[in-house]
């Protein structure tokens, strides 16, 4: 189906769009020459979303679907938009990337000749459609698909940087994130925001925030929102920030832990409700991994990190029993990082650490040979190069 307004959303080309994805679009203030750059598209049979990867319980139809394009302008991966989401855990999905897909910095095809100057200001938001709505308005803007998807999984399963970055000029350059308006009210964005800042800073982009003021009556608001209402890159500018704003909230609401200004906090409360945030660590760290050595005898553990001291971020690996003892910190990360004295205090830090690390992946590397029974594979024969189980190795 070919459409002939070039002005409607995805009328350039032959994506076919339904007239609720073209509203869809055109709600967030996307230009037609944006949404047809970008290739969004209504898919209407399920084959289609299993040719690119999407698992059987993915393939819900009719739904949006949303190519994602790297720095070079190539799609990477996609997402789609069910027009009725599957509920998981009691809640829905409202996009879904294919089963075993990577996370990508996504790059909106038009914004792809600006992402190489590092004079022209650089939008960091979270969602294809957002990032969309900014290059409308003429912004170069990026997108990810979730507040914490500016890293990746190795082939090991540890978490890095993704290497998209590499493809983005940000020496020097002005910065600026801007995820949905509750990031100030939401400790696990709040502390994808403080994460963000390090990895931005790391490779020299001076990191400014913007904060979106939340809907007339209180709903959340995304950066398509706020363009879509009919205000410009003027009215946002003028919320630009340099500084990164504390976590909002009542005593009630506040996390126990967090991150600010590249430190770990504890809000304490004492018995007279009175409220005081006291530092446990002039920086932050969180546990990517746990790993389990094997070696059919006994069980040991050890721990993969990785900690941010005065705005550089460095990786580390420790025993858990050093882990519990805190006397890892200054032979790992060096004699400026510091736990602040104390032994109650030390005992939260070490707390804060655990609780503050919201995605820890596990490992089991088994160090002998012969039969074992492996959870969820029945019984193997380990062997040098790898493993024989039922199904071959």
């Amino acid at each position: 189906m070919t459409h002939a307004d070039s002005g409607d959303p995805g009328a350039r080309g032959c994506a076919y769009l339904s007239s609720e994805h073209r509203a869809l679009i055109a709600a967030s203030g996307i230009s037609g020459e944006v949404a047809a750059a970008r290739g969004y598209r209504t898919v209407t049979v399920k084959a289609e979303l299993k040719r690119l990867g999407f698992a059987e319980a993915q393939c819900i139809v009719p739904t949006l679907l949303v190519p994602n394009f790297n720095a070079l302008g190539r799609i990477v991966n996609y997402q789609v938009r069910p027009d009725t989401a599957r509920i998981v855990d009691g809640r829905p999905l409202k996009y879904e990337t294919p089963k075993g897909g990577r996370n990508v910095v996504d790059v909106p095809p038009l914004a792809v000749p600006w992402i190489g100057d590092p004079s022209r200001p650089l939008f960091i938001t979270e969602g294809a459609r957002k990032a969309d709505a900014a290059v409308s308005i003429g912004l170069c803007c990026i997108s990810l698909p979730g507040v914490w998807s500016f890293r990746g999984r190795n082939e090991f399963g540890g978490k890095t940087d993704l290497s998209d970055w590499g493809l983005i000029a940000l020496n020097g350059r002005p910065s600026y994130v801007v995820f949905d308006s509750d990031v100030m009210t939401k400790p696990q964005v709040h502390n994808a925001l403080v994460s963000i800042t390090a990895l931005l800073k790391d490779r020299g982009a001076d990191v400014r925030y913007i904060y979106l003021p939340p809907g007339a009556a209180g709903e959340k608001v995304g950066l398509d929102d706020f363009l879509a209402s009919g205000k410009g890159c003027a009215e946002l500018m003028l919320l630009a920030r340099s500084e990164l704003a504390p976590l909002e909230g009542t005593a009630d609401e506040r996390p126990a832990y967090f991150f600010r200004d590249g430190r770990t906090f504890w809000t304490k409360v004492d018995s007279r409700g009175e409220v005081a945030e006291l530092e446990l660590l002039n920086f932050t760290a969180q546990i990517e991994a746990e790993i389990e050595e094997d070696d059919g005898v006994e069980v040991r553990r050890s721990l993969e990190l990785v900690a941010t001291v005065r705005g550089k971020s460095q990786r580390c690996t420790i025993s858990s029993t050093t882990f519990e003892s805190l006397s890892w910190v200054v032979s790992h990360l060096g004699v400026h990082a510091v736990v602040s004295p104390g032994g109650g205090l030390r005992d939260r830090a070490r707390a804060a650490i655990q609780l503050l690390s919201t995605e820890v992946a596990r490992r089991t590397v088994y160090r002998h040979l012969g039969w074992r029974e492996i959870e969820g594979h029945g019984w193997c024969y380990l062997h040098a190069a790898g493993a024989i189980g039922a199904i071959g190795a």
